[in-house]
């Protein structure tokens, strides 16, 4: 029943291509098919460096120099009608340590990640196919992508403003957030207010193992979201979005169900005539997750808030402040103090320098909290397309 409802949204999609006559043009098309083809697709590689350093001791802290990820990217317009877009990312394989609470009336595992020093693994970031011309203002997108969830996840780790995703996100979607392989269909909504209104609908797999069934699910998530943009002064923008996800959690009882509802505002500010110098972001987001287990619905909250102020071409000073339940069991919780400071040294570099203070209600490794200290470095070659504003 659920292929059936998957193949009729295939379906339609396809009938609408057919409304806008693309088999009736293709003889008359076949130059500009040919044209597009010819064309050498945008090439480009990011590298991204990290120093970490680390106050606290134990076998899943780690003081090192790590290449954290060497990112691939190519992309070109297939055809008039339609643009492809390949992400692959390169990095050391993951290992699980599984942290537990030190709690005695409490036992929560806490998956931990450490990397494997001898192996570098390849994996698909994205890989996907926008069709671009469908009528009334829609755009479809198949393959794997990031999913339209709020603001940070559908960012890359490069693109981010801050040295890793807020705890909210590894915590509720995972590490790297929530990427799906299925369809999204996107409709920028027209009305007569002259306002930017996008409603965004993805059907994927159920396999994302933080916060639905994992791999071995054969059900589909379904995700919906809204974003709004609002000019409140020449120089100031305000954007507002919200959605809700969700899907299975539990293999063996289907009417088990995770919904992840989120929330997220942004304001920013650059002056006119200081654009190149001067600007100002307030970034926030929050989380509310619903999560069925067994005769109960375990309820958890996250969010975050960041603050960003560029104080020159290329001087950016920014503060993150994270908090952080576990949609496991909403008990436990983190929370993190995140100060940086971002020298873009060009267009296709820039360093980073930061502090983080994480402060849990439980222990590991006998700690409570840590202290850490970082320098990012980022580099680019060749073109790489715009994230979204």
């Amino acid at each position: 029943m659920r292929m059936n409802y998957i193949f009729f949204i295939t379906l339609n999609i396809f009938l609408l291509l057919l409304s806008n006559q693309v088999l009736g043009e293709a003889q008359q098309n076949t130059f500009s098919t040919r044209f597009f083809q010819n064309f050498n697709p945008d090439i480009s590689a990011i590298g991204d460096f990290l120093i970490h350093y680390s106050g606290n001791e134990g076998e899943s802290i780690d003081d090192e120099f790590l290449f954290r990820e060497l990112e691939l990217g190519i992309s070109a317009s297939v055809d008039p009608y339609a643009r492809a877009d390949v992400f692959l990312g390169i990095h050391k394989e993951l290992t699980s340590h599984h942290e537990e609470s030190e709690d005695q009336d409490q036992h929560f595992e806490l998956g931990r990640y450490g990397h494997d020093h001898e192996a570098y693994g390849i994996h698909i970031e994205e890989a996907y196919l926008t069709l671009l011309t469908l009528p009334a203002g829609l755009q479809a997108k198949f393959g794997k992508f990031k999913m339209s969830f709020g603001k940070a996840n559908t960012n890359h780790l490069h693109a981010l403003p801050w040295i890793d995703y807020p705890l909210v996100i590894q915590n509720f979607l995972g590490e790297e957030g929530f990427t799906g392989e299925g369809i999204s269909i996107n409709w920028l909504v027209p009305n007569h207010w002259n306002r930017f209104i996008e409603l965004t609908y993805e059907v994927v797999n159920n396999d994302n193992g933080n916060l639905l069934q994992g791999e071995e699910s054969d059900d589909f998530a379904h995700l919906l979201h809204v974003r709004n943009f609002f000019d409140l002064t020449e120089c100031t923008g305000l954007e507002v979005g919200i959605g809700a996800v969700t899907g299975l959690n539990h293999k063996n009882e289907q009417d088990l169900r995770t919904v992840v509802s989120e929330l997220d505002i942004t304001l920013k500010w650059k002056p006119l005539l200081k654009g190149l110098y001067r600007s100002f972001k307030w970034r926030n987001e929050l989380f509310f997750s619903q999560k069925e287990i067994e005769n109960e619905t375990e309820d958890a909250i996250g969010f975050y808030s960041s603050l960003e102020y560029q104080v020159s071409r290329r001087w950016t000073g920014c503060f993150r402040y994270d908090y952080s339940e576990f949609s496991d069991d909403a008990n436990f919780n983190e929370r993190a103090l995140t100060p940086s400071v971002t020298f873009e040294q060009s267009e296709y570099c820039y360093w980073r320098i930061g502090y983080r203070y994480l402060d849990r209600n439980f222990e590991i490794e006998g700690n409570p909290d840590e202290h850490s200290a970082f320098i990012q470095l980022n580099f680019g070659l060749g073109p790489h397309r715009a994230h979204k504003y």
